[in-house]
């Protein structure tokens, strides 16, 4: 009862705090009401602490509180993932600060920086915590300051990138903990955290047409949407957020074009073309199919005439192959949505290739690649991104996650889905002794397997390279962690914590990625920006 009292503060207040609350309960032995009172007064302190915007505050106390965030900043256009009002979204931090300070005013620390607190705001943002899980953790502040100095680009192995002056806070692991490190103590091939488990537990499961739609002239009537003193026919205003539906917008994004006045889904196969017929038969709308051969082969379009539609799918996912993205809405539907949006998108775009032991996609839309990788963390599906010469934005998925996009996503087309079950089926092989993980390599972990191999009387020898490098693969990991069970059960030796810490490693939601570039780049625009969380002070931006 306890523990879930203190996970529950630790949404809250800082997890420092909140550790400390915990272990003085523990030594005055306090029961489960007494330490109920106790974190309702650290919180209660802890919320009086904080700034109210407007209130007048002494210089040393605005120079020490402001200090932190100020530095600490990414640039205007850097996107960031948050919820607001339960909703999910992706946004610049540049405008959704400014945006935040225009309505309800900021608290000046000097002619460069300014804070706003945002106790009275429910804002949330996805950072790690100690455990190496992501958790939905409360903005406390925000804090924006003018730089004329130049910002720090880091591009890790598998293709991410972050700009941020480099006093901005990152994470790292040292000794099995998660340590703050700035950013200009950071070097080439130190590994930083990327997202790899973006859930929700925010699942909408519906959206209304008429909300993504700016016109005076909607009537709504027994669900449907009228556009009145026009002959534009009527559509089913709501729309489940389903696979199907979700397999939809994925079409769209690979083999749909859009212009306000039709919707237009491109495939020759029948399978395809079916799923995008059975949806638009849900709302309650015509299509015209239309085989041609404009380009080097036979090509069939299915037409829909549609102001009401066409022009929700612009506002929701752009329009044209540079502009497309994921709409909000995906962030907050089920994994039924994604699952359905990630089969759209990939069986129209998606390449299985079995010999080069690989699952690909490309875009002219790096924000659409960027949108799809975070989807993918749904279902812990970890991808590559790479630009090649013609600005194609590719993301590569390495055979070791097929079974997981067998079982989650899946595909409609015949040879295709022979080409994934082969990668999957090869990917059970991986998990053998002679799999190596490139990229998913786990750092920091001192001298736990040398400790863990000298009580099982185990030969360090096996160990001792990856130990005195610091950095063991996921897959490596798991084969060391069923060897020391069984050597345990055999020898009746208890590894309990090792084991605890291992599977920690193991389980963790994220990525630990290595750092291969480190340059200098202007910033351009005036200000840059940051949120303060509780805990690790991290928060996740839209790129991982």
């Amino acid at each position: 009862m306890a523990k879930d009292i203190f996970e529950e503060y630790a949404e809250i207040i800082p997890e420092k705090l909140v550790e400390q609350t915990r272990e003085l309960c523990k030594e005055e032995k306090l029961n489960t009401k007494e330490i109920e009172k106790v974190l309702q007064r650290v919180r209660k302190e802890y919320e009086a602490a904080l700034i109210d915007p407007g209130e007048s505050i002494g210089i040393i106390t605005a120079e020490s509180f402001g200090e932190p965030s100020t530095q600490m900043s990414i640039p205007y256009n850097e996107k960031i993932i948050i919820k607001i009002n339960n909703k999910i979204k992706a946004v610049k931090i540049g405008e959704f600060i400014n945006e935040l300070m225009n309505l309800k005013g900021s608290l000046k620390l000097n002619e460069h920086s300014e804070i706003l607190p945002l106790n009275d705001f429910e804002i949330y943002v996805p950072s790690l915590n100690q455990e190496e899980k992501i958790k939905w953790k409360k903005v406390i502040e925000c804090s924006r300051h003018k730089t004329d100095k130049k910002l720090m680009k880091i591009t890790t192995a598998s293709g991410r990138e972050i700009t941020c002056t480099d006093n901005h806070s990152f994470v790292t692991r040292i000794s099995n903990e998660i340590i703050p490190i700035k950013g200009d103590e950071l070097k080439i091939g130190n590994r930083i955290p990327v997202l790899n488990n973006f859930f929700t537990d925010a699942s909408s499961k519906e959206i209304k047409i008429n909300e993504s739609l700016i016109d005076n002239n909607l009537e709504i009537e027994n669900d449907m949407l009228y556009k009145t003193g026009t002959v534009t026919k009527p559509i089913k205003n709501s729309i489940e957020l389903d696979w199907k539906t979700g397999w939809f917008i994925g079409a769209y994004l690979s083999e749909g074009f859009a212009n306000g006045r039709i919707v237009s889904i491109s495939n020759i196969n029948d399978n395809y073309i079916e799923n995008a017929k059975q949806f638009i038969d849900g709302l309650k709308l015509n299509y015209v199919e239309d085989f041609h051969s404009r380009g080097f082969s036979l090509s069939r379009d299915l037409n829909v005439s549609s102001t009401l539609l066409s022009t929700f799918i612009v506002n929701s996912c752009g329009q044209g192959s540079f502009n497309k993205r994921i709409p909000d809405f995906a962030f907050n539907a089920s994994n039924e949505f994604v699952s359905g949006l990630l089969r759209g998108y990939f069986d129209g775009d998606g390449n299985f290739h079995v010999s080069r032991k690989m699952i690909r996609v490309s875009s002219n839309s790096k924000e659409l690649i960027d949108g799809i990788a975070l989807l993918l963390s749904r279902f812990k599906i970890f991808s590559f991104k790479i630009a090649d010469k013609k600005e194609q934005h590719w993301l590569l998925i390495p055979y070791k996650y097929a079974p997981l996009f067998l079982t989650y996503i899946g595909s409609d087309i015949d040879y295709k889905l022979e080409a994934l079950e082969q990668l999957a089926e090869k990917a059970k092989n991986f998990w053998n002794e002679k799999s190596v993980d490139y990229t998913d390599m786990i750092s920091g972990f001192g001298d736990l397997f040398y400790r863990t191999a000298k009580k099982l009387n185990y030969p360090t020898r096996y160990i001792n390279n990856f130990t005195k490098r610091q950095r063991i693969g996921r897959t490596a990991l798991y084969r060391y962690i069923k060897i020391f069970e069984n050597l345990a059960k055999e020898k009746n030796i208890d590894i309990k914590e090792e084991l605890k810490t291992m599977y920690r490693m193991f389980n963790s939601d994220v990525i630990w990625d290595a750092i291969e570039k480190i340059e200098y780049v202007d910033n351009e625009h005036e200000y840059v920006y940051d949120l303060s969380v509780p805990g690790l002070e991290t928060f996740t931006t839209f790129n991982g």
